[in-house]
């Protein structure tokens, strides 16, 4: 089974969005992490999976 990705990054400086399709569970559990790592401080990301 695939998934599709979406992630938003809200920060002072914007903004960002990311959309993966096709993806399969262990990369969803990777995605999030990337977006973890990826969220500057004071700034808020949402990952939703479709």
């Amino acid at each position: 089974m695939t998934y599709t990705v979406s992630i938003e990054i809200e920060s002072a400086k914007g903004t960002t969005r990311r959309t993966v399709r096709n993806t399969t569970s262990e990369h969803v559990a990777h995605l999030r992490i990337w977006a973890r790592n990826n969220t500057p401080a004071g700034a808020s990301a949402t990952v939703t999976v479709n």
